[in-house]
């Protein structure tokens, strides 16, 4: 019988986290502190932000696509590092939130984009820093970034909104002992 599951079973998706996996498989065999593969890394490894940031530094400065497929030779660009970061998060969590310890179960906040846990604002930091570099890259490389035209203000406009009024708006008046 045809079930759903809730983690994706797409061929595109199972696809994309195959190549990730063998992504991460690269990163831990050339990593001096890692042993073994993604399947056999402990929980203590998975669940450390140092992890994660050495697979984000790999990702961005070290890995290139290899041989035979699509910009062979380059490094990832657009948010692909980022994707592969959180890919990389989401299947640890996959594996360790149920039955992890309580630390375990606390670094996995990460994921909560509304959360403002130490782990929340850790990943959005690291994915900011990602985002950065992976401009700074493009931007040295001399890629077009952003050809968009803000709208266009007269001067009277722009003059108005940067003039300050001694008096606020009715509406924002407060009386305190009458008019």
């Amino acid at each position: 019988m045809a079930a759903l599951c809730a983690t994706g079973n797409s061929s595109s998706w199972n696809a994309a986290k195959t190549n990730v996996l063998r992504i991460l498989n690269l990163f831990i065999a050339q990593d001096d502190e890692l042993d073994g593969d993604w399947d056999s890394l402990p929980e203590d490894v998975l669940c450390a932000k140092q992890f994660y940031e050495r697979l984000a530094y790999f990702l961005l400065h070290e890995y290139k696509i290899p041989g035979g497929a699509k910009n062979a030779g380059l490094p990832l660009d657009g948010d692909t590092p980022m994707t592969y970061l959180n890919v990389a998060v989401n299947q640890a969590a996959n594996k360790f939130r149920a039955a992890g310890t309580d630390a375990t179960k606390g670094f996995f906040n990460c994921l909560d984009q509304k959360s403002t846990s130490q782990e929340a604002i850790w990943l959005r930091g690291l994915r900011a820093n990602m985002k950065r570099a992976i401009f700074e890259r493009a931007a040295l490389a001399g890629a077009e970034m952003d050809k968009s035209e803000g709208a266009s203000l007269g001067f009277g406009v722009v003059s108005m909104c940067l003039t300050p009024t001694l008096t606020p708006p009715p509406a924002l008046r407060t009386w305190t002992n009458g008019p």
